[in-house]
């Protein structure tokens, strides 16, 4: 049986926090209903109707047809759905925490989150926000185009913001990951801009898990509401995903 098997693929992650979706109540039901079904791998993917339903067939993702069409390689690893739909859900993500960074500074923002417009770069006398921009260094480094960089000029600190939505059994591993890659770039902002640096990895799980995601946003002032919100923008994304490929 399939039931059960995300609540142990995600058993290290604080339960209250990545099931605070279902408390809050952003979501419609229907919504609700089908990230609740997509966790209990219920969904009619090809590789269910083979294996569980034994309906015959290929049980290869009807995307890329490169390997099982499981839940979590719809939602994180499909090439095909890698070229659009991953990068939209992962911008409502940064957009989130963008219009969070523009209110905190009072820089110029949306009435609303959802509304809101990334520039590429946006300052005032507080604080300078870039927004996806490579980053000039002395040094060759691979890694130097985070989705956002924040320069708090009162307290002369910068942070270094990327966001992720892996499979939900890979959080802890993606937060690392962030943090390792961007280390050469906080090394040459260090130098080059005399400041302190901070790595901040925004990681969701694609059905909603979170490691230390609270934690993270904390570091800039961003509260439990609009944490949820960050959590809320990835679901939505992923139920988007499964709607479009599974067609239902």
């Amino acid at each position: 049986m399939l039931h059960g098997q995300y609540p142990k693929l995600t058993d290290k992650y604080d339960r209250k926090k990545k099931y605070r979706w279902i408390r809050n109540g952003y979501m419609k039901k229907e919504t609700e209903g089908l990230i609740t079904a997509a966790q209990d791998q219920a969904l009619p993917t090809r590789w269910r109707k083979v294996n569980i339903e034994k309906q015959g067939g290929t049980a290869k993702c009807r995307m890329c047809n490169e390997r099982d069409g499981r839940i979590f390689h719809i939602l994180s690893e499909c090439s095909k759905v890698a070229q659009s739909d991953y990068r939209k859900r992962h911008d409502k993500v940064a957009q989130n925490v963008h219009w969070n960074i523009c209110k905190k500074f009072e820089l110029p923002h949306a009435k609303n989150w959802y509304d809101h417009v990334a520039e590429k770069v946006t300052e005032n006398n507080k604080a300078k926000v870039l927004w996806d921009f490579t980053i000039q260094t002395d040094h060759v480094i691979e890694a130097r185009r985070p989705d956002i960089v924040v320069l708090d000029k009162e307290l002369d600190h910068v942070w270094v913001i990327d966001i992720a939505v892996p499979g939900d059994g890979r959080v802890e591993e993606k937060e690392k990951e962030k943090r390792e890659k961007y280390q050469d770039l906080a090394r040459e902002i260090r130098k080059l801009w005399k400041t302190s640096v901070n790595v901040i990895p925004v990681v969701v799980g694609a059905l909603g898990a979170v490691a230390h995601l609270e934690e993270e946003l904390a570091k800039l002032d961003i509260g439990r509401k609009e944490v949820d919100r960050a959590q809320f923008s990835a679901l939505l994304g992923s139920a988007r995903i499964l709607r479009r490929v599974l067609d239902i």
